[in-house]
């Protein structure tokens, strides 16, 4: 559990370092509750650590530079956060003498230049805003972002060398940085070192943006990024079930040997059928989804045969009762071609005895919103899906807020990233049996665990011992 017994001798004992914090970035930019250091000196893996002297919010590259020169000579720490989602421990503090910077505060995107293809914005800029201000230039940046991107950011995605949607991984994408060093110094990298040039090109000499790549923020704290683009392409969906995970891990190999594919996801029966009881999405989604594909696809014969290869007739409900899916994307300058490309796919795939289904997964996640995370996190019946939060030794979630469909900013949010719009207060992960912030249920924090029942208010069920019961091992296997 988090430790709590020198929380009073640190903030007591730093007085003058908060106080330079605060003359800084404003005293509106400084937390030091309780329930705000509890809240971001934890992360999505559920294991805390220490717990942090306090969070700090700048707003721009030369406070960030200011707060590392005090906090090296007050000889503290600095752990950096984006939005909270990685699961690798990286911004958790290990001694109490530690400092976490708050990255959403730098969230503008600064730059878009489709006839250099490069897009420069600070690194609180999260994907689901990347992706908006991209939606009318015909451009992207090949790695799409992680399925929580409404909430994870870019900066978050460069520390963590982060995989999801799109092609490869973020850090291969990437043109330059500006960073800030361990003593305040800001180093810029890429071609944009060099004055009056523009930031087009890695390898202006030798790659030193690929030492603050990968790196949790350890080297030094990443405030601007340029990333490139590229024109989006045409895409074809292929979706497909196998007979146990041996063949899906077959052919995953085969199709990684052939190159074929950009991208390529499986899931295994447990996320299979929990995804088979998800309602459609609102009939508005549905509109725009296909209106946005008919947009991208002027050829309306092959277009509308794509979306028929997409649509059954109870949403998702054809996963029910599957072992695995697994889905996959082909792009290519033109339809036609990326379709010859997902036909090659799908011979590899049946060699390994798949079986073909409806293509509605890969098509909502190039162009449908992201996914809220609560729905991964927790299922329908309010069980949690990852091994380590089911033993009442360890942390869960507050499931009002894993299920919360809300994307406002305005009302609480627990520490997986859901929002909870009954929520008027941010609700840390619980932890069992400890003195902890948590959901009371009523928009207050609890002293001693979630006062809430955890199954899903909606769903109106009672709680039981199965919400915690164990169940084999959840996988998602993905190849890009």
């Amino acid at each position: 559990m988090i430790e709590s017994q020198s929380i009073d001798r640190v903030s007591s004992s730093h007085d003058a370092f908060i106080a330079q914090l605060r003359e800084i970035v404003g005293p509106g930019a400084v937390e030091t509750s309780l329930e705000q250091r509890q809240f971001f000196s934890l992360d999505f893996s559920e294991e805390p650590g220490a717990l942090a002297l306090a969070v700090v919010k700048p707003k721009n590259t030369e406070q960030v530079a200011a707060i590392v020169k005090a906090a090296s000579a007050a000889g503290i720490a600095v752990n950096t956060r984006g939005g909270g989602m990685s699961y690798t421990r990286g911004h958790v503090p290990v001694r109490p003498e530690t400092i976490i910077v708050d990255a959403t505060g730098l969230n503008r995107i600064l730059e878009v230049n489709v006839v250099d293809r490069y897009v420069t914005l600070e690194t609180g800029v999260t994907w689901a805003q990347l992706r908006a201000a991209l939606a009318d230039t015909g451009y992207r940046v090949p790695y799409l972002g992680t399925l929580s991107g409404n909430w994870a950011t870019v900066g978050g995605g460069l520390s963590q060398n982060a995989t999801g949607m799109g092609r490869m991984t973020l850090a291969e994408h990437v043109l330059g940085l500006e960073v800030v060093l361990g003593d305040g110094r800001v180093l810029v990298t890429g071609s944009s070192a060099t004055s009056g040039t523009a930031p087009f090109y890695r390898y202006n000499g030798p790659d030193l943006t690929g030492m603050f790549l990968c790196d949790s923020g350890a080297f030094g704290i990443k405030t601007k990024v340029h990333l490139l683009l590229e024109p989006w392409p045409k895409m074809a969906f292929g979706c497909v079930t196998f007979r146990d995970r041996v063949a899906v891990a077959e052919a995953q190999a085969a199709m990684a040997t052939s190159g074929l594919h950009t991208e390529a996801f499986a899931f295994d029966g447990f996320f299979v059928n929990e995804y088979a009881q998800h309602p459609s999405p609102p009939k508005a989604d549905r509109q725009r989804m296909v209106a946005k594909f008919l947009a991208d696809n002027p050829n309306k014969v092959r277009a509308y045969r794509n979306l028929l290869r997409a649509w059954h007739p109870s949403g998702l409900g054809f996963l029910k009762g599957l072992p695995n899916a697994m889905y996959y994307i082909a792009e290519a300058h033109d339809q036609a071609a990326a379709d010859r490309l997902e036909r090659s796919i799908a011979k590899i795939t049946r060699r390994f005895g798949a079986r073909a289904l409806p293509t509605a997964i890969p098509f909502c996640l190039r162009y449908g919103p992201f996914i809220n995370v609560g729905d991964i996190m927790a299922n329908r019946e309010g069980e949690v899906n990852f091994q380590s939060m089911r033993s009442s030794k360890h942390r869960r979630p507050c499931l009002r807020c894993a299920r919360s469909s809300s994307s406002s900013r305005t009302t609480g949010r627990c520490s997986i990233g859901m929002v909870s719009a009954s929520h008027a207060t941010r609700c840390c992960m619980v932890i069992s049996g400890a003195s902890s912030p948590s959901c009371s249920g009523a928009g207050r924090l609890g002293p001693t665990g979630c006062t809430t029942r955890p199954p899903i208010a909606r769903h109106g069920q009672a709680a039981s011992k199965r919400t915690l019961r164990a169940r084999p091992p959840r996988s998602i296997s993905g190849i890009g």
